[in-house]
């Protein structure tokens, strides 16, 4: 009676409005679950029991294939301390899953299995009730039309039918379809591979941007980034190999990434050392007096460029005019894409401030440039946070990260 609505009314400001609506019609209807929490709470305000009493928990059972998973449990402490929470899999702890709701992105096989969550104030616990999570029928169907031609591949490839793994391997691809969009890169990465394998750059490279825009997993990120570097280079796109071998090399997993990535500093450093000395040829003496940096100063091309924010390359008077992967091809947006001349603010392209914001950069201008090392962390540390397969994560979110 009295008690209930006092516990009740005790939840406002704690819990989220829909869950004590929620809680409030479970009662209504007299649910034995919910008669049951409201009576834990009850207890425990009048005893003022410092351990938790958890008021929402995560359904019994949830098929992957038939809706989003999201699992959440709700607690409260009658003492007014802060709740914590951990989510457990199988019985064990799940990494950075602590907050009262746990949502699976692209669940597949890897995510089957027994939840729970332990609401804590230390040094109290209270554990909530368990939740099945299996593949629904129609899911396990899709599955095996994706898993039969990944394995006949993993066959063919063993017995040296490149050809014939590849085909399956489309066949894999084209089965996942978008909703499997973490299978369909693990497929689209391993074609790669192959196409790398066999020296069909041009494939190669197509594929591996293509499994990029899927947002797979971080370890298939890393090769697929390896593989159009490698592909990349072949073709002569320095500028495309340098940006994902670096990648690469942040993402970890491939231990020969550091080293191509310094290959394809070499070359440009070359390139640009060939191009200064053709136009020193060309141009004469440089023309004496003006700052460092000036308009004047012939030898300081690269690093006004750099300056002014890596804007359109014709800013440098065409010194970068034959710059291997700009100017044509795939990266010939790069340096207009920055903005140019026109949009910037405060000296910096507008685009290029947009992107260093993404990267949770200085953008404002008045620090210039971010070193290569500082790009790398801030890249490394987002791409680990806004990941599809981290919690809080996304697929929008870790694309941008990937353009910026």
């Amino acid at each position: 009676g009295s008690d209930v609505l006092a516990a009740l009314a005790s939840l406002r400001g704690v819990l989220a409005d829909a869950t004590r609506r929620k809680l409030a019609a479970a009662l209504v209807s007299g649910e034995e679950g919910a008669v049951r929490r409201m009576g834990a709470l009850v207890r425990a305000r009048q005893a003022n029991d410092p351990v938790p009493v958890i008021i929402l928990e995560p359904d019994a059972c949830f098929e992957i294939g038939v809706a989003p998973v999201n699992l959440a449990c709700e607690a409260v402490s009658c003492t007014g301390s802060k709740v914590e929470y951990q989510w457990f899999k199988d019985g064990g702890p799940l990494p950075r899953a602590i907050r009262p709701r746990l949502s699976l992105f692209g669940a597949g096989p890897k995510d089957v299995g027994i939840y729970h969550c332990v609401a804590s104030c230390a040094p109290h616990s209270a554990p909530s009730a368990s939740a099945v999570v299996s593949l629904s029928a129609s899911e396990l169907q899709k599955r095996s039309q994706f898993e039969g031609p990944l394995q006949e591949a993993t066959a063919a490839e063993a017995a040296g039918k490149v050809e014939d793994a590849l085909a399956f391997l489309s066949q894999a691809a084209l089965a996942a379809g978008e909703e499997n969009a973490l299978g369909k890169a693990e497929a689209l990465i391993r074609r790669v591979e192959l196409l790398v394998r066999l020296g069909r750059w041009p494939e190669a490279f197509k594929e591996a941007t293509a499994a990029l825009g899927l947002s797979p997993s971080l370890s298939g990120l890393s090769r697929a980034h390896a593989a159009r570097g490698a592909a990349a280079m072949a073709m002569g796109l320095l500028a495309e190999a340098e940006s994902s071998w670096e990648t690469a090399e942040i993402l970890g997993g491939v231990p020969e990434a550091g080293a191509q990535a310094e290959a394809c500093r070499e070359r440009l450093k070359k390139f640009f050392d060939a191009r200064k000395s053709s136009w020193d040829a060309e141009r004469g003496p440089k023309r004496p007096g003006g700052p460092e940096g000036a308009e004047g100063d012939e030898d300081d091309r690269e690093a006004r460029w750099k300056k002014a924010g890596w804007g359109n390359a014709r800013d440098a008077d065409g010194f970068f005019k034959g710059f291997p992967g700009m100017g044509s091809g795939a990266a010939s947006g790069a340096a207009s894409g920055a903005g140019g001349r026109s949009g910037r603010s405060g000296g910096m392209p507008a685009d290029l401030a947009g992107h260093l914001q993404k990267l949770g950069l200085p953008s404002d201008g008045r620090a210039g440039m971010p070193g290569v090392d500082a790009v790398r962390k801030a890249y490394r540390t987002k791409a680990l946070a806004l990941h599809p397969d981290k919690p809080g994560g996304s697929k929008e979110a870790f694309q941008e990260l990937q353009r910026a």
